[in-house]
């Protein structure tokens, strides 16, 4: 098991940075705004020109959250082979 969780965190970082940006599948699947995830938030926002501003924001957040579980994961990943590492 401690072999397979950096090639699980790796996929999971992955899937996770596609479905944040993912537009189209939210489009389809959202059936009420409560329920909407970030990036349809992103979509109503920039479609007209008084959203562009909160739109922007968001997409600004949206950045830092795939950044920082991206460098999370980094982080865990090398912890995880120094501890590997000084085990043999």
């Amino acid at each position: 098991m401690p072999l397979m969780s950096g090639g699980i965190l790796a996929g999971f970082v992955t899937s996770f940075a596609t479905a944040a940006v993912e537009l189209s599948a939210t489009i389809m699947l959202v059936h009420s705004q409560s329920d909407a995830p970030l990036a349809y938030g992103l979509y109503v926002y920039m479609q007209s020109a008084a959203g562009r501003g909160p739109g922007a924001a968001l997409g600004v957040f949206a950045v830092v959250i795939v950044g920082l579980g991206t460098y999370l994961s980094h982080v865990i990943i090398e912890r995880g082979r120094r501890e590997r590492g000084q085990d043999h």
